[in-house]
């Protein structure tokens, strides 16, 4: 009498499924996790540009305007300061999670004429909603 201790094509497909149902779970978890830790950067990106906004301003008087380049004026020196005035208030471009850059509104092209300017992420849609949708401000 002879005894095989092999496993069956049945069992093998058995723990094959099993395998990638616990596979897709976990994915499933890392991309939620994924979204969630993006989302955190953009709220705390546009905290940190605010805070430089806010610097511009009590440097300089006023916001940058679409004119001075909008955001890039905290990077680049607008034609509108003289050099011996300015100081970069930020070493990297606004970029958001997605790679896209941050919206930056003031004057007439606010969204929200309440705020003084509107910053926030277009978010993964990648579609500007205009401070609505899954835009992060």
């Amino acid at each position: 009498m002879s005894c095989s201790r092999a496993f069956t094509l049945m069992e093998i497909m058995l723990v094959v499924i099993v395998v990638g149902i616990l596979a897709t779970m976990v994915a499933s978890n890392f991309s939620g996790m994924s979204t969630d830790a993006r989302i955190s950067r953009a709220q705390a990106d546009v905290a940190q540009i605010r805070t430089q906004l806010g610097l511009f301003e009590s440097r300089y008087g006023r916001y940058p305007s679409q004119e001075d380049g909008g955001l890039l004026a905290l990077i680049e020196r607008p034609s509108s300061i003289d050099q011996e005035d300015w100081r970069r208030l930020s070493q990297n471009p606004a970029i958001d999670p997605w790679g896209n850059p941050y919206v930056y509104l003031s004057g007439v092209q606010r969204v929200d004429d309440s705020l003084e300017y509107n910053l926030y992420s277009i978010g993964a849609n990648k579609a500007d909603d205009r401070m609505s949708g899954d835009d992060i401000f």
